[in-house]
């Protein structure tokens, strides 16, 4: 769910009949009233654990979730990225490059506008086997005109291997320190019982 413009916007989710619903819904705060968002372009499908961010001035990314699959109750757990001008009404599915994050859902998700370019973040979820904590960036590019999207895998620690190296020898040193102590101590104890 998203305010936009005097509108509160969302998309998908699960009603009381399941997954049966693949339109945008807006609610008009002056009006107090709910009407159909109508768009033209790609369907992003019943789907439910999804995000929907905005990606710049009058956009927005869905991402992931669990879609349903067919007419059934089934669902599967998507990684596609849904492009929305909400000026223009329209949905695309960009061209992406690089890493594609793995089908997820309930995770998060967030635009970053302190960097340049600006910078949408996708951050952990699941899927029907794992829980991740792995962080990916999407960005917009110009290639030759056209707008192109590009994919990073951030990792949450680059230096993860010298951090274990750092706390290898900080519970080392602790450790000897410790013993040098227990030893004093041990030989100061031996010292009044001779006496």
């Amino acid at each position: 769910m998203i305010y936009y413009n005097g509108l509160i916007i969302l998309y998908g989710g699960i009603g009381n009949k399941g997954l049966d619903d693949d339109k945008f819904y807006q609610y008009s705060i002056e009006n107090k009233q709910w009407t159909i968002f109508a768009t033209t372009g790609v369907n992003p499908g019943c789907r439910f654990q999804h995000t929907m961010n905005f990606f710049k001035q009058d956009t927005l990314f869905i991402f992931g979730g669990k879609l349903r699959k067919d007419n059934e109750s089934n669902y599967e757990i998507a990684n596609d990225f849904y492009y929305v001008n909400l000026k223009e009404k329209t949905i695309s599915t960009p061209f992406i490059a690089g890493v594609t994050p793995n089908p997820r859902f309930g995770h998060s998700s967030s635009y970053n506008s302190n960097f340049n370019p600006e910078e949408f973040t996708i951050l952990g979820g699941l899927d029907k086997t794992f829980c991740a904590l792995d962080l990916y960036t999407i960005r917009e590019t110009e290639i030759t005109s056209d707008k192109k999207w590009v994919v990073e895998h951030k990792k949450m620690h680059s230096n993860l291997n010298e951090q274990k190296d750092e706390i290898y020898e900080t519970a080392k040193k602790t450790i000897i320190n410790f013993k040098k102590q227990l030893e004093i101590l041990d030989s100061k104890y031996m010292d009044v019982n001779k006496k």
